[in-house]
């Protein structure tokens, strides 16, 4: 599902980007999106007498303490100037340690990329309270064309907004993810690498040394079945006789690692090679015949890096992965977005943003700019603080270097990678390259979903041929 959160703990602000919904507007920008985030500060010690002493230069003293009880209404009041474009109230509201870690522009981009990954605004629904002594706290669902968040806010007695967070109904820890084993599979938990990233290996009970395909994510925090993905993706292929790897994204299970530093090799690379590795010892003790990859969407597009890195790879596979830089995918769905909005300040807004990618684009500023809005286009509206490593990447380039078999499969119905402008750059630069097979399917989508939202049977068997036959 959906990911994009807004986090406040007592003093700081962070903007998190994680697994985003199936087949959304700009959801994969990082679809496939890294986090970008500010560092968030937390009161570990209210009790202390500092604390305390700060307390009381800001508040008047009060016999009985109170909450904030007009918090429901302001609420209220604030997301619906949101909704019509002013961030400003909302802004205002904020507490001053809470404005001194994020700008007005900030939740700009919160709620124009919100309603990229969700739809648009339709309404608001229900809104709760909380009031426990000083703090009070309210949870107002929200109604989107695609799905329903909630946007919790946190208020000090005094009003001031202190916390914000915007997460799916009823969000709570992941479940975890536990070994299933059927008449035709069974799987094992595994670690992977020096962090133990949590993984998965499903084997088949039909196959003898079957070959093992590794399954690459695409961009943003999300778990090894991808958004119910690959878990479907390694269960059909197990039936199939191919064993599949998957495991966890490095920040998704360590966020707290993640810093602004982040290169595409802490976020992808380092961690597949050391996937990589782990699947080799199967191979050295005979339990699989050997290694393939399949990237996903912003893991297509690392597909042959990957592959170049590792010699042990025998084939590869891109699912829905794009040549072009991501920068150009996303100032196209920037555009799509701006065609659905009328006039007023949300497209007054859409059309800055435009201006400002296009101007990293054309002068490739990355990091220690003159113009801090272009830093903040990168780090905060396109959620991958890895941008600058992984704009150096030619996909394309690197694949027509390569000279094992590789496998190019894109939906027609694809409104994240365009069948029209991306799939077609793949077959015109490796059109000599006879290592390279391509195919289109008629009305499939970005994760390669059937009508009844199962992962496509024909793609299935595709993938297993292709895999099989290498």
């Amino acid at each position: 599902m959906n990911w994009k959160k807004i986090l406040a703990a007592a003093a700081a602000l962070t903007l998190f980007t994680s697994c985003r919904a199936k087949d959304t507007p700009g959801s994969e920008s990082a679809a496939e999106t890294s986090a970008a985030q500010s560092e968030t500060t937390e009161a570990e010690d209210t009790s202390s007498a500092e604390d305390t002493t700060a307390a009381e230069e800001t508040t008047a003293p009060a016999a009985e303490p109170v909450g904030y009880t007009g918090c429901s209404a302001t609420a209220r009041e604030l997301i619906s100037e949101l909704a019509a474009g002013n961030a400003s109230p909302l802004y205002e509201a904020l507490s001053l340690d809470v404005k001194a870690q994020i700008s007005e522009n900030d939740i700009k981009m919160f709620w124009v990329q919100t309603q990229m990954q969700s739809g648009k605004f339709v309404e608001m629904l229900g809104t709760t309270e909380e009031i426990d002594g000083t703090m009070s706290s309210t949870s107002t669902t929200l109604k989107f064309e695609n799905e329903e968040l909630v946007m919790d806010i946190e208020f000090a007695g005094e009003g001031a907004i202190i916390g914000l967070l915007v997460h799916e109904p009823d969000s709570d820890e992941p479940e975890e993810i536990l070994p299933e084993e059927t008449g035709d599979y069974a799987e094992t938990a595994v670690k992977v690498g020096e962090y133990g990233l949590d993984g998965m290996l499903c084997m088949p009970k039909n196959a003898e040394a079957p070959p093992l395909l590794l399954l690459i994510w695409g961009s943003g925090q999300c778990d090894m079945n991808e958004v119910g993905v690959f878990d479907a993706l390694a269960h059909g292929l197990a039936e199939r006789g191919v064993a599949t790897l998957r495991f966890n994204k490095r920040f998704y299970q360590f966020p707290e690692m993640a810093t602004e530093d982040v290169t595409v090799d802490d976020e992808y690379l380092d961690d597949v090679d050391a996937a990589i590795a782990l699947a080799q010892t199967y191979a050295d003790s005979g339990e699989i015949s050997g290694i393939y990859v399949l990237g996903h969407s912003l893991g297509g597009s690392l597909m042959p890096s990957i592959a170049e890195r590792n010699s042990k790879v025998k084939a590869a596979i891109s699912l829905a992965g794009t040549p072009r830089h991501l920068i150009d995918v996303w100032l196209e769905q920037l555009n799509v977005q701006l065609e659905t909005l009328g006039e007023g300040p949300l497209r007054d807004y859409m059309e800055t943003l435009i201006d400002q990618t296009e101007t990293l684009r054309d002068e490739h500023i990355i990091k220690e700019t003159d113009n801090p809005s272009l830093y903040q286009v990168t780090s905060v509206f396109f959620g991958i603080p890895y941008f600058e490593s992984l704009q150096a990447i030619e996909p394309a380039d690197i694949a027509d270097r390569l000279t094992i078999p590789m496998l190019f499969l894109q939906g027609d119905a694809d409104i994240q990678v365009y069948p029209d402008r991306d799939y077609p750059v793949w077959q015109e630069k490796l059109s000599d390259n006879p290592n390279c097979t391509f195919k289109l399917y008629e009305g499939l989508g970005h994760f390669f979903d059937d009508k009844n939202g199962d992962f496509d049977e024909t793609v299935m068997d595709d993938i297993a041929d292709f895999v099989k036959s290498n």
